[in-house]
């Protein structure tokens, strides 16, 4: 029996060395990522019951009640957390924890204090323990105790404080989605094998003379640690954000740094027809079809966004693809979040309005078209008529509305060729209008010159007609009077943006001048 106790004491000491270091290491590499909070509190619940395991050891390996009597005191420190820590834990775990504020988990800390000030002061009182006594088993000590009222009142507080706990992970294996079921349930069983041991001493079942449960925690540990690193519990995406994932409309997968598949929400599942327990555990490249453009490496991707078009039950999709990397506390690429976007509507409503816009520019590309045509023939029989004319003075007349109509009729010939109906570049347009007043006037080039300094801006076409109709009158004055006499002239023509937005126009020559 000796040699049970001795292992039990290897145990203990174990227990307390593995429980610190996993609280050491999720408080160094999780504390600060407030994303994670449960994270906090599930290093502070492996810290409590480190305190647990230490306190039973040195009890128990005490030579002197004294000793013995102060370590097992120093022990409930530990026990009278972990069922308090347990259950904020599970609050946080499972997501029941929006109305909990900081004053709130104080307040749920205030009597396990007071039971730890009621347990070192017991020897004046007396309300934990009614009789203390020790009793001697080889190198060992062990303490046999009749309860108070206070210590059955501690156990109470510990005990509701454990079943809420056990009832918030078994509502969250009935409530929750495939792959958060089976974390919950981890967490049950890992919550359930060390409590079981508990009841069983407190209740004088166990054939021990100890209370082997901070031991059993090892156990627990490694069922928490393989459940960390099979489903990433804590790492990826805790259960408290499985109601925001599961209820986006958009289909999602996030996958592990070997592209298979450790979770994915509901929409994703209906999309694909997939049921979730067939689909974990899975290369992505499986699950979504071969247009998603997703490939083996989804951190190989040099596009991280793109749009595809797929045929799905018998009718065309549009998807916005995402590829997002997920870190680890290191900062290296641990899994992928991938996001399909249905912009199925958004693209036919595209379509329609691209359709009405093609058909809107054949309809003013039409109107521009038999504008330009019927102010041609206008102007054909105005020159027609002008033929038959031989007053100089009333052909003149005719050759002048003939040219202010071709001016006009410009206008919606450049709009006819142009893809934008709603503005004119109207340098290139005063360069054709002065040639064409040239040709009409039969102005010899080597007689009078044009210069021009025009900017490629643009007018709309209210304000292109009657700019073109005040440019038509200038030139065909420069042309006719500013050099009488087979004089020798230049015309000069300036039009760019100016200052506030506006647009200047200069239309001068070096001929005889106005009176």
């Amino acid at each position: 029996m000796i040699n049970v106790y001795s292992t039990y004491l290897i145990l203990l000491f174990l227990s307390t060395a593995v429980t610190l270091s996993i609280a050491v290491y999720i408080w160094r590499f999780f504390w600060r990522k407030k994303q994670v909070q449960s994270a906090r509190a599930f290093a502070f619940l492996v810290f409590a019951v480190s305190v647990w395991a230490f306190g039973s050891a040195l009890a128990l390996k005490s030579s002197t009640p004294a000793n013995t009597y102060f370590w097992e005191q120093f022990k409930y420190i530990g026990i009278l957390l972990v069922p308090t820590t347990l259950f904020v834990f599970c609050l946080q775990w499972t997501g029941r924890d929006k109305n909990m504020s900081s004053l709130k988990y104080a307040l749920m800390y205030v009597a396990p204090v007071l039971f730890i000030i009621l347990i070192f002061t017991d020897p004046l009182h007396h309300l934990m323990w009614k009789e203390f006594h020790f009793v001697s088993f080889g190198p060992y000590m062990f303490d046999r105790v009749v309860h108070g009222f206070g210590w059955w009142l501690l156990w109470s507080y510990n005990v509701i404080f454990i079943l809420g706990s056990i009832f918030l992970l078994g509502s969250a294996i009935l409530n929750l989605r495939y792959n958060y079921r089976k974390q919950a349930t981890i967490l049950l069983v890992g919550i359930l094998f060390p409590w079981a041991t508990n009841f069983a001493f407190a209740f004088n079942i166990s054939p021990l003379l100890v209370d082997i449960t901070p031991s059993m925690f090892i156990v627990t540990c490694v069922i928490y640690l393989w459940g960390f690193s099979r489903f990433q519990m804590i790492d990826i995406i805790p259960v408290a954000r499985a109601t925001v994932f599961s209820g986006m409309k958009d289909p999602l997968f996030i996958t592990d740094v070997k592209d298979r598949v450790v979770d994915m929400n509901k929409s994703a599942l209906e999309m694909f027809g997939l049921k979730e327990s067939e689909v974990i555990g899975q290369p992505v490249q499986d699950i979504i079809p071969e247009e998603f453009g997703i490939i083996k490496q989804a951190e190989e991707l040099k596009e991280k966004r793109m749009e595809v078009g797929v045929q799905i039950k018998r009718n065309e999709h549009y998807f916005d693809v995402k590829v997002d990397p997920l870190h680890d506390s290191h900062s290296r690429i641990s899994g992928h979040i991938i996001s399909l976007r249905d912009i199925t509507k958004q693209k036919r409503a595209e379509k329609k309005i691209k359709a009405a816009l093609k058909e809107k520019e054949i309809l003013l590309n039409e109107v521009h078209h038999r504008v330009k045509n019927n102010m041609q023939i206008i102007s054909s029989l105005l020159r027609l008529q002008s033929s038959q004319i031989k007053n100089e003075e009333l052909r003149a007349v005719f050759s002048t509305s003939q040219n202010r109509i071709r001016t006009m009729a410009l206008i919606h010939e450049i709009l006819y060729m142009e893809q934008d109906f709603s503005r004119l570049s109207f340098g290139g347009y005063i360069k054709k209008l002065i040639l064409y007043l040239f040709r009409a006037y039969n102005v010899n080039p080597n007689r009078i010159k044009l210069k021009t300094d025009l900017a490629d801006d643009s007018l709309n076409i209210k304000k292109a007609i009657p700019c073109g109709l005040i440019i038509n009158e200038l030139i065909t004055n420069c042309i006719l009077h500013a050099f009488p006499e087979e004089e020798k002239g230049t015309i000069f023509v300036s039009f760019k943006a100016i200052s506030g937005g506006n647009i200047k126009l200069v239309i001068s020559d070096d001929g005889k001048g106005l009176p």
